[in-house]
Order: structure tokens, then C-alpha cells, then sequence
């Protein structure tokens, strides 16, 4: 069974704490913006902390395979920088493990990350960065009608919800 949850405490295993770690700093480390690699311990602070800030929702792609095993995180995302006071949010940190790429997996979790902001925190816009040189990424946000604003090393874009 494959689903796309809400990351909590209850569903995130060390090991998909390390997957995540080592997809953001190892396999995609070119795509994103890193100044400096932090060790596992601050990166698991990291994620402790950005769980429990009500400004922020990530999202898993997940495996299960039996009711006897712990959820397999599969690919992840994340909305962030929300407030009630702003109809606009953040999207990013969109990682798919390398053996699942070019199932579909990272275009259910944007389209559920769309819903999730439209229909349960009353959106109006998300907002986006991306390397110029992530090609890929960027026909992908620009097939869900992501619309370029500023193009510089950095391309941001924004999607009206």
C-alpha cells in the first residue's frame, strides 16, 4: 500500500530521518541551496524542530507493505512559513528516493501539497525557489502552472490557488 500522510512524530522512523538526511545532503545535494552540510545530530534537531512549528507541514510518499513493519518513506516535501496572516506559502524540499524517480511520485505529492494549501490552510498563493540549473524540477512546477517571477541564478515562482 503506497499514501501520502503528514509527517508527525508517530510515522517518522530514524530511518526516515537518515533517508531524508541523505537525499538532501548526498543524491540531490546539486539541487538545493546548502551552504554547509550539518552532521546527522543538528539535522535530526532540525527535523524535531520543524515538526513541531505550526508553520510548517511536511509530507510523505509512504510504503507499507504489512500491517507488521513501520511505514517505508518514499519521497517527501514541504510547505512552510505559513501564518494566518498571509494567504501565501512556501513549497520545497521535494526529494524522491532515486530508486522510485519517474513513477509519478514527486507530481502526487505537488498536487497534494496544492490541495493541502488551497483546501486546509485557505491559500491563496504558494511560492517557490529552484536552481536554474534543475531542469527537470522546473518542467515539472511549470506543468502544475507554477509562474516564473524573478529568473536569476535562482528561478522563483509562484502558483495562484
Amino acid at each position: 500500500m503506497k499514501y501520502i500522510a503528514k509527517l508527525k512524530y508517530n510515522n517518522l522512523t530514524l530511518e526516515s530521518i537518515f533517508k531524508i538526511y541523505n537525499w538532501r545532503f548526498n543524491t540531490y545535494q546539486d539541487k538545493f541551496l546548502i551552504s554547509k552540510i550539518p552532521s546527522i545530530d543538528d539535522h535530526i534537531l532540525f527535523i524535531h524542530s520543524e515538526l513541531s512549528k505550526s508553520s510548517s507541514n511536511w509530507f510523505a510518499y509512504f510504503e507499507k507493505n504489512s500491517d507488521f513493519q513501520f511505514p517505508k518513506i518514499i519521497a517527501c516535501s514541504v510547505l512552510d512559513n505559513y501564518s494566518d496572516n498571509t494567504s501565501s506559502i512556501n513549497f520545497g524540499r521535494l526529494m524522491v528516493d532515486p530508486s522510485f524517480t519517474s513513477l509519478g511520485i514527486a507530481s502526487k505529492l505537488i498536487r497534494y501539497s496544492i490541495d493541502y494549501a488551497k483546501d486546509e490552510l485557505k491559500c491563496k498563493s504558494i511560492k517557490l525557489v529552484v536552481k536554474n540549473s534543475n531542469h527537470r524540477a522546473i518542467r515539472l512546477y511549470e506543468r502544475y502552472g507554477f509562474e516564473l517571477t524573478e529568473n536569476n541564478e535562482l528561478r522563483k515562482y509562484i502558483l495562484k490557488i
